[in-house]
């Protein structure tokens, strides 16, 4: 009866074991499919950081070209503003000039 008792008593020890052998390997499972989850979107993460970065630098250079642009129109109203001065005060010399 003893051994009886002892062989029951290891096949349930054997039992317990296997089952929390097998609940570490389902957990593993998951924490593996977890990993590869994590390693595609640090992947994703890097393809719209480049994408990101990629537009960033097309902002600025656009934005370096306006800021030309804008440079260029206020010269050109310096210019023009110049030029009207100019035409005012030769037109007020003419006025003075034939009163």
């Amino acid at each position: 009866m003893e051994m009886w008792l002892c062989m029951k008593r290891a096949l349930n020890t054997a039992d317990r074991y296997r089952e929390k052998f097998e609940d570490s390997r389902v957990k593993i499972a998951e924490a593996g499919k977890a990993i590869q989850d994590a390693d595609r979107l640090a992947e994703e993460n890097v393809a719209k950081i480049a994408e990101l970065s990629s537009r960033l630098a097309a902002a600025e250079v656009a934005m370096v070209e306006a800021k030309e642009a804008k440079a260029a129109v206020e010269t050109a109203m310096e210019a023009a503003e110049q030029s009207r001065a100019k035409e005012v005060q030769q037109a007020k010399e003419k006025v003075v000039a034939d009163y």
